[in-house]
């Protein structure tokens, strides 16, 4: 998990290990939360998300953008951290967030 306040990099850091991850060949996918949320909810009805839900299950690697600033409910909550729960032992995760200012 890559943590700290806005502007210090963590995105573009994010994005260069992603690079490197496809470079050596790893199936590695940089989303947001926001579009990890939507092909979640959408798998089950349009094709696209669908397909795309099978190539986030199947992939090596997934940066995750920006977990922590969007407010989501309850339902997304655990339908996010239950994709994460059923792919950690194949997938490895590389998430950004917003270190929150105390």
């Amino acid at each position: 998990m890559l943590s700290g306040p806005s502007g210090v990099g963590k995105t573009y850091i994010a994005s260069g290990l992603c690079s490197d991850a496809i470079d050596k060949g790893y199936k590695a996918y940089f989303r947001t939360m926001d579009e990890i949320l939507a092909t979640l909810k959408l798998k089950d009805i349009t094709p696209s998300a669908k397909r795309e839900y099978k190539c986030l299950c199947e992939s090596d690697v997934i940066v995750i953008d920006d977990l922590m600033n969007i407010i989501v409910g309850h339902d997304e909550g655990n339908q996010l951290f239950s994709f994460i729960n059923s792919t950690f032992e194949s997938t490895s995760f590389i998430i950004t967030t917003n270190k929150v200012a105390s």
